[in-house]
């Protein structure tokens, strides 16, 4: 379709109306599980409240645009219990594993040009995902 664009999403429900705005031809560099969520990035293993927030089971990727001066992959996670081992894969290349227990956990990323990327994330237990993508600190 024709750039810029708005995707509106409807949810019966709640009674809410969510937008997402795309300027760009392609994946967005984050995503936040609380807004209109842009499907078409969402590959296997996700298990969705939408709206409120996407859940992964074991493992799930999700297809991702790095911008330039990105510095780390963040996952800000609901997580009751004990940490959930979680592991991040970039394009097939580990970020490493780390106890994900509160919000805001992040993963360094080595040096690479901008672009799409797929990222895999795999998980010990259940975690709720409210947000995920490329930050710059």
């Amino acid at each position: 379709g024709e750039l810029p664009m708005a995707i509106i999403g409807y949810y019966p429900v709640p009674h809410s109306i969510k937008g997402l705005l795309r300027t760009r031809n392609e994946p967005s560099g984050y995503i936040r599980f609380t807004d209109e969520i842009p499907f078409f990035q969402l590959g296997t293993g996700w298990q969705n409240d939408w709206g409120v927030d996407g859940r992964i089971a074991n493992q799930a990727e999700v297809t991702l645009y790095r911008p330039a001066g990105s510095h780390a992959f963040e996952i800000v996670a609901l997580r009751q219990g004990n940490p959930a081992k979680v592991t991040v894969l970039e394009d097939g290349r580990s970020l490493g594993t780390q106890a994900v227990s509160e919000p805001g956990v992040r993963w360094q990323l080595p040096a690479a040009a901008p672009g799409t990327h797929t990222i895999a994330i795999q998980t010990d237990s259940p975690i709720a995902v409210e947000a995920i993508g490329y930050v710059s600190p």
